[in-house]
């Protein structure tokens, strides 16, 4: 089934309980001219447990007939695996997409009952079966490790209807899952963030992101009084520079694909020791023991979030691990090349270096956008988001301004620790909250010992 949106049906009935055909059908005629792709009938929405018996297989003829060959899903959802047959041997006939079922609802159901539930309903049907994850009503959760074994033996299952956008990432990410396996996400409030989940649709966000940081770089560059020089050492340092800033958000978004958003975060802000090195062994920089053991610890966090994430993944893998290296190294580099920049050009324009750092991340993004738009794979970015990535480039050009200028009277162990020990932990706050990432020993202990690595290069430096 392709991409877009399953509409759950609303089951008109008179006040004898009856199906209202021509309303029934007018309903499913508006849903499909505005795009769904498939159609829930007699779900929790289409009131199924309520309805009569005799006229559950009225209703799903009717939407079959009415859809005209887009899928329709059928509830066949009861409190045993008797009346579930029942209600299932009624419509066998019909030419549904996949019957729907929950839990049997009334009394809470064991794991081990529950997996004999589906397996015992799926046995007696030549239809497809789709899981319908509804704890509220159900009293019980159908579980990421339950869909894996269900997978295993259950050849007609098809796909699963839940708000657990947790499980849905996870099932996404392991490929042990069928690419075709329909996973429809019923969670309102964060519907948005699984809809754009993944790299095609961030392209819009990026471009824009860098296109406007690289306009901010001009206007300011027409008020900053450093002489502009643009011979070729600035050249070479914005051009890495802006190289880095490609490379580091490439790797975290492909990396995010099969790890999660504290791990990449903790890689990518770990590129500190990039810097680090070069000042003290390039730059004259000085670092204290307690500022060493600092930058220790925070190593050791970004590997305790590393612990946690592959823990909660099965989609993290030797390709992430490299990934996540490169993201590392590639946010290591952008850092230095700030550090280089006033450490060869002291008196060189801040404005001009950022100008010229984002031009190319602007330039790579677009061209790659235009691309996906020629091909028809990228569709227009919400107006909802212009605000927030307009909020989101600006505070990334104060902030590259900021650091940039800072890398001349800062020492590296500090500038660069304070800041990304602070990432480590809005990231992992972020992923648990927005995503639903568990919090587990691993990522406390990882927090904690960020927390702390802040604590001796602030406090201890030497």
């Amino acid at each position: 089934m392709k991409s877009g949106y399953v509409p759950a049906l609303g089951t008109p009935l008179d006040a004898a309980g009856n199906l209202l055909k021509e309303s029934y059908r007018r309903q499913i005629e508006d849903q499909i001219q505005a795009g769904a792709v498939g159609l829930l009938c007699m779900g929790s929405m289409g009131i199924q447990a309520f309805l009569r018996s005799g006229i559950c297989p009225q209703v799903a003829q009717t939407a079959v007939e009415a859809a005209q060959g887009v899928p329709v899903f059928v509830g066949a959802m009861d409190t045993s695996i008797a009346r579930v047959r029942e209600r299932m041997a009624a419509m066998e006939d019909i030419d549904v997409a996949g019957f729907v079922l929950t839990p049997p609802y009334y009394s809470p159901a064991s794991p081990k009952q529950m997996i004999n539930f589906f397996k015992g309903a799926a046995g007696c049907t030549e239809h497809k079966i789709l899981l319908y994850d509804l704890p509220g009503v159900t009293q019980c959760k159908i579980t990421y490790e339950m869909v894996l074994q269900l997978l295993r033996e259950i050849p007609s299952l098809a796909g699963i209807k839940s708000a657990d956008l947790q499980m849905f990432r996870r099932l996404k990410l392991n490929p042990e899952v069928p690419e075709d396996f329909i996973m429809v996400y019923s969670g309102l409030d964060t519907f948005d963030i699984a809809y754009r989940w993944g790299i095609t649709n961030c392209l819009d966000g990026m471009a824009c992101l860098f296109s406007i940081s690289f306009l901010l770089g001009g206007i300011t560059l027409c008020f900053d009084p450093a002489p502009l020089q643009l011979d070729g050492g600035m050249l070479i340092i914005a051009a890495v520079s802006g190289a880095t800033l490609v490379l580091a958000q490439l790797c975290m978004l492909l990396a995010m694909q099969s790890g999660t958003m504290g791990i990449v975060t903790a890689f990518s802000t770990a590129g500190l020791i990039v810097p680090c090195i070069a000042g003290m062994l390039f730059m004259g920089e000085r670092m204290s023991v307690w500022q060493w053991l600092g930058i220790t610890l925070f190593i050791a966090a970004s590997y305790l979030l590393g612990r946690s994430a592959k823990t909660q993944n099965t989609g993290f893998n030797k390709k992430t691990v490299l990934l996540l290296v490169g993201a590392l190294l590639a946010n290591g580099g952008t850092m230095l090349c700030q550090k280089l920049f006033t450490f060869l050009r002291p008196a060189g324009s801040v404005s001009a270096f950022s100008m010229l750092s984002f031009a190319i991340p602007a330039c790579f993004f677009g061209a790659i956008l235009l691309l996906e738009r020629a091909k028809g794979k990228q569709e227009p970015m919400d107006r909802k988001l212009y605000l927030p990535i307009l909020l989101l480039a600006a505070a990334l050009f104060v902030m590259n301004q900021l650091v940039t200028k800072a890398t001349a009277y800062v020492p590296s162990a500090i500038l660069f620790t304070v800041p990304n020990a602070g990432n480590n932990v809005i990231a992992a706050a972020m992923a648990a909250v927005w995503v639903k990432e568990k919090i587990t020993a691993y990522s406390l202990a990882g927090l904690a010992l960020s927390i702390l690595s802040v604590i001796l290069v602030l406090g201890l430096a030497g």
